[in-house]
């Protein structure tokens, strides 16, 4: 590993809890299933994030990382004279947007999940949704090269209206037609938002999608 892009990442809070909305009655701990479907501690063991789901219920995490360089002056490329001596190169810090913290590029620092399902029947309707925060930082060429008139794509624009992520949603309903066989009906982006995660890379828009399931055991 190259040490410029050494980091050091570790859970430092983590909520996780399970919604009861879906998970029958008052007496979901004793007649509902609750299963543990991660763990992991931090590097001290002060921290563990544990993500769980209630069965007709559904699970919300939150999970907040701190990936950061260790070498932000380090070159992971140079470039040197006739004599083979250094007199440039690129490192952290000179190729960083922004450099607060030492954060490394294109690291979302806060994630938050949230499921629930309920069921009646054979019926089932599912939301579920996502939040991460924008990325702090980025290579500084993107912008680099709009300020300089090579490219104009807009991008210091469109940082400037969209600080932050939106919450993005989606929606399932279905039928089990037999013990084997599910119809679902599952709509990805339910609100269809617009947004973009890494520079220039727009995400996907709504997706409607109707789905048949065959298990076999």
């Amino acid at each position: 590993m190259n040490p410029a892009n050494a980091l050091t990442s570790f859970v430092i809070l983590t909520l996780a809890t399970t919604l009861l909305a879906g998970c029958g009655n008052d007496d979901w701990k004793t007649t509902d299933e609750v299963e543990v479907l991660s763990e992991s501690k931090s590097p001290d063991g002060k921290y563990i994030v544990t993500v769980f789901s209630c069965s007709g219920g559904g699970a919300a995490g939150y999970t907040y990382t701190n990936p950061v360089s260790l070498t932000p002056d380090s070159l992971y490329s140079v470039v040197t004279n006739a004599n083979g001596d250094t007199v440039g190169g690129a490192s952290y810090n000179n190729t960083s947007r922004d450099t607060t913290g030492n954060v490394l590029k294109y690291r979302s620092q806060n994630l938050v999940r949230l499921d629930a399902e309920w069921r009646k029947g054979n019926w089932f309707v599912g939301l579920s949704a996502r939040y991460q925060s924008a990325l702090r930082n980025i290579d500084q060429a993107w912008l680099t090269f709009e300020e300089l008139g090579v490219v104009d794509w807009g991008l210091q624009t469109w940082l400037d209206n969209n600080p932050t992520l939106p919450w993005i949603w989606d929606f399932r309903a279905g039928y089990n037609v037999a013990e084997n066989h599910k119809l679902s009906l599952v709509v990805s982006n339910l609100t269809n938002a617009e947004y973009s995660i890494r520079p220039l890379a727009i995400e996907a828009p709504r997706l409607v999608n109707v789905v048949y399931t065959y298990e076999v055991h």
